[in-house]
């Protein structure tokens, strides 16, 4: 009998944003030689380090989320989700989440991606990412992951997608209209969260959701 294998907490964001096809969606492909969810269409995305536990050095708002949705999740941990979201967004899509700041009197921490904020006078929009969703690998994966996910407007994302859209940790990385996804591989918690962000999506801009969200069998 093999032991349970533990849940590793990870986040996500889903950066949606307007386009003349209506609504886009940024998206890539995982490796094949991923040994969790090859060769599927994934929003950016990846597992909790420690150095997400640390402050950015900027002002960091709480993310919003539902008073009902994971009430007992703490705002430190909160925070922990969205810097590992802000992070892992930029090492998959070289793109910065944020806001033009006059940065002269902040005081970024040493890890890459904040010094990557300062260098381009911006601040992480902490306040702009919405919690709206949870989902946790069941057993018996041979990995799992505890991932909340977080919606945020693309019009806050800064940088360019790598010119290949190949970024080393996705493949065919690229803004793609949501009414045109019709035979892409995607995993089914993808295509549901993918869902929740584009019924929240009102008045020009991402709100949070109508209904709290958790899904654990997936």
């Amino acid at each position: 009998m093999t032991d349970e294998v533990i849940p590793l907490a990870s986040a996500t964001i889903i950066l949606l944003r307007p386009s003349d096809a209506g609504l886009e969606v940024l998206m890539g492909q995982r490796h094949s030689s991923h040994s969790f969810m090859p060769n599927r269409f994934v929003f950016p995305g990846g597992r909790v380090d420690d150095e997400d536990a640390l402050s950015s050095g900027f002002s960091e708002a709480l993310p919003s989320a539902r008073d009902d949705q994971e009430p007992s999740l703490c705002p430190e941990m909160r925070l922990t989700l969205a810097r590992t979201a802000l992070r892992e967004t930029l090492e998959e899509t070289d793109l910065l989440i944020g806001r033009p700041a006059d940065i002269s009197s902040a005081a970024p921490g040493s890890a890459p991606i904040w010094q990557a904020y300062a260098e381009k006078g911006l601040r992480p929009a902490f306040e702009d990412l919405m919690l709206i969703g949870r989902a946790i690998t069941p057993p018996p994966s041979h990995k799992r992951f505890d991932a909340r996910f977080f919606l945020a407007d693309g019009r806050l994302a800064h940088g360019d997608l790598p010119v290949d859209g190949d970024s080393g940790e996705l493949l065919d990385l690229a803004w793609r209209p949501v009414a045109q996804l019709t035979g892409l591989k995607m995993p089914t918690i993808t295509k549901i969260l993918l869902n929740i962000a584009v019924k929240a999506w009102k008045n020009d801009g991402p709100t949070l959701p109508d209904e709290p969200f958790e899904f654990t069998t997936i």
